[in-house]
């Protein structure tokens, strides 16, 4: 997930692969990124003629690539869609067997994680039969002649990798439990319950629609609050939750017994939560001329980490568990993040409609354009 600027509005949506820093250049560092995540069940495609069928959703940044390089195939070449089907089966073949053979020796406990001298493998079983698999490149950094480091063939590599900066395999596990809950709650009760509501296509429009648009914005270095999230906690606002607290039974009293009242008074109502997020907007003097784009009141949507004093104000009367409480509030952070362009908040997350992709205008060669700054986020 990028960081953009205050008056800049974040894309959230699969980034594009050519953004990055050219890997050809061998003084570049190359951040750690996403090289592919899958999901599979290995029980909806028992046979060799339906092993396809195991894999519910695949994004790949080579896919993301071929699909939009404009480069015409070579005469006799293997077709991109064969190429990539094939690429998937191997992908998910390697996951399997790394997991069957790891059951051997761990007594048990399923294989989480897998790293090797240049990527970081991350497997994780969502549900009985339900597993979700990505695969992470290491920060790629030019080598001295201190790290630079021989091949097999005895030739001397330019480059070193390094995961230091990187979320621990634990944090990663957990980011994608988080969104799996995330997910959950927008659906249903577990994959497999909405798996046979809804059917495959579906279910995979579903699937494709919430985890491409989380894949290609997975922050996967350090940053934000890594200690609530490794733990799935609730994370509350500096001062607590509305009049809760020794000594504090006065501050915030008043609005509980309001918001309380609300959740009592109001048929359907089940429960209500309350987060804060921000500062509120400075008081401009009748001197200082108001801005025409009126960016400088904007606070939702600008891809900015929650602050230590931000956090739920008020958890509600106790009416929900506190497991579907932590899931609202991380929605609640994504929001807060992402704006309308958080899933489920720009357009109904059950609908079975497909948006047309948006017609990119044609530039004249040479006369390079920015985005507005006004711009409204795309929303898958």
């Amino acid at each position: 997930m990028r960081q953009t600027p205050s008056s800049a509005t974040p894309k959230y949506g699969p980034l594009d692969p050519n953004d990055a820093m050219p890997e050809s250049d061998p003084d570049s560092v190359i951040p750690a990124q996403l090289s592919f995540l899958a999901i599979y069940n290995p029980t909806l495609g028992p046979t060799d003629e339906t092993l396809e069928d195991q894999i519910v959703f695949y994004t790949s940044r080579s896919e993301l690539k071929r699909t939009e390089g404009s480069a015409s195939e070579e005469a006799g070449a293997v077709p991109p869609l064969e190429n990539g089907k094939n690429e998937r089966l191997r992908q998910i073949g390697l996951a399997q067997g790394m997991v069957s053979f790891a059951s051997n020796f761990s007594t048990g406990k399923p294989l989480e994680y897998v790293e090797t001298d240049r990527a970081r493998f991350v497997l994780l079983e969502l549900e009985q039969d339900w597993w979700i698999v990505a695969s992470i490149d290491l920060t790629r950094l030019p080598a001295d002649s201190s790290h630079a480091s021989s091949t097999g063939n005895g030739e001397t590599s330019a480059y070193h990798y390094s995961a230091r900066e990187m979320g621990p395999p634990q944090l990663l596990l957990q980011q994608l439990r988080r969104a799996h809950s995330v997910f959950l709650l927008h659906h249903g009760v577990s994959l497999e319950e909405l798996y046979g509501r809804v059917g495959r296509p579906a279910f995979c429009l579903f699937v494709e629609r919430f985890w491409e648009k989380f894949s290609w914005n997975w922050e996967l270095l350090l940053t934000g609050n890594p200690i609530v999230e490794i733990y799935n906690g609730i994370k509350l606002a500096a001062g607590g939750e509305l009049g809760i607290g020794v000594g504090e039974e006065e501050w915030g009293s008043g609005e509980r017994e309001v918001l309380e009242d609300f959740v009592s008074r109001t048929d359907g109502l089940l429960d209500l939560v309350v987060s804060r997020f921000g500062e509120p907007a400075r008081q401009r003097d009748d001197s200082t001329p108001a801005s025409k784009t009126g960016d400088e009141d904007v606070w939702l949507g600008l891809d900015t980490d929650p602050r230590p004093a931000d956090g739920v104000v008020f958890s509600g009367l106790g009416n929900i568990s506190r497991s579907s409480l932590a899931n609202i509030s991380h929605w609640m952070e994504w929001i807060y993040r992402y704006g309308d362009a958080a899933y489920g908040v720009g357009r109904d997350p059950n609908s079975l409609r497909r948006r047309r992709p948006r017609r990119r205008d044609k530039q004249p060669s040479g006369n390079p354009t920015s985005p507005k700054a006004t711009a409204q986020p795309s929303t898958p």
